[in-house]
């Protein structure tokens, strides 16, 4: 069984997204979906030995990382990206074009600020939510070879 921390939309508040890590010594690895990615990579140099998987947002100017990627994971193929690109404001249909393309049955997205999951034909598009605001919320994914994913939220 691998856990999952699902983090998204950090916009300066670096103290909630190490609580949300430090509160799960157990996570496998961190998908961080964009929008304070200098937080995220901070964490990188502080947990060099936890995987931290991310990518930039529409807030993350100048910054050099990926805007998606895909990986595997416990035989699922995971597809993130934070979700501008793919106008998740307005609705979810080409994220999960594009997840399905790459042949991925989770994607990953951030940038509404809104916990969601869907299952769209046979992809499961989730949202943590924002870790950074009023109100901090992060996702967790549990995933268990020859299971269905588990997706839920937890908030600060």
């Amino acid at each position: 069984m691998m856990k999952l921390l699902v983090l998204s939309d950090i916009h300066g508040h670096g103290r909630a997204m190490m609580r949300a890590v430090d509160d799960h010594p157990d996570a496998a690895a961190v998908f961080f979906l964009g929008d304070g990615i200098r937080d995220a990579e901070d964490l990188q140099l502080m947990r060099p030995a936890l995987p931290v998987y991310l990518v930039r947002g529409n807030c993350d100017l100048g910054s050099y990382a990926p805007a998606e990627g895909v990986v595997p994971m416990e035989g699922q193929l995971i597809f993130y990206t934070h979700g501008h690109l793919y106008g998740v404001k307005t609705g979810l249909d080409a994220l999960a074009r594009r997840a399905r393309s790459s042949g991925a049955s989770i994607a990953l997205f951030g940038h509404t600020h809104r916990p969601c999951h869907e299952v769209e034909d046979g992809v499961h598009l989730f949202n943590p939510g924002a870790i950074g605001g009023a109100s901090p919320v992060y996702g967790i994914i549990t995933l268990e070879s020859g299971r269905q994913p588990a997706f839920h939220w937890e908030y600060l």
